[in-house]
């Protein structure tokens, strides 16, 4: 903790009985004496900490380039976000932002502000619904034809429901739930 600079021009200019001044201000009368003695203490103190502060920074930036990788080659994000957009141009069409080719990051955090009629439904809701609606119909069909999906075919119940829909919805949940082992880094 060093001086401020008026405490330091005090100290300085003390010439008073160092005896009279407390251990604190002994210490920093011998200090303020010493040229750019708390620079040089600056200086020994980022030399000490520089390895592990590099260390650190390495780590993170390997934990980044892990997590861009993921972003990249997750279709389901890539298919979330291309959701986001279509539902954006739809939602604009005949106006000016109707033909969006892309759109800010932000964006994705007001997705949960546009309500619907209801008042509970939002915006992300809906896309989230309809992301797992279509995985569902996409792991079905990849299932009827015998083809590898982003499922193991273990893990869709042996007889299909009634009810399509709550099929689809269902498979469609265990398929968007592997988002997040898919993209742990992020």
């Amino acid at each position: 903790m060093a001086p401020t600079a008026d405490k330091e021009l005090k100290l300085r200019l003390y010439n008073g009985d160092l005896s009279r001044l407390g251990p604190a201000e002994r210490f920093l009368k011998v200090l303020v004496d010493i040229p750019f003695a708390f620079k040089r203490l600056e200086s020994l103190l980022f030399m000490c900490s520089l390895e592990e502060e590099a260390s650190m920074a390495k780590e993170s930036f390997a934990t980044l380039e892990a997590a861009c990788t993921e972003l990249r080659k997750s279709r389901l994000f890539h298919k979330l976000l291309e959701a986001v957009l279509k539902t954006g141009n739809r939602m604009n069409d005949g106006t000016f932002r109707g033909g969006a080719q892309a759109f800010k990051l932000d964006t994705l955090l007001k997705l949960s502000d546009v309500k619907g009629i209801d008042g509970k439904t939002t915006l992300l809701h809906f896309v989230v619904q309809e992301i797992i609606r279509s995985e569902g119909i996409r792991a079905a069909r990849a299932r009827d034809r015998g083809s590898v999906s982003s499922i193991k075919s273990d893990d869709l119940p042996e007889d299909q429901p009634q009810d399509a829909e709550e099929y689809y919805r269902s498979t469609g949940l265990q398929v968007v739930s592997g988002l997040s082992s898919e993209i742990e880094n992020v």
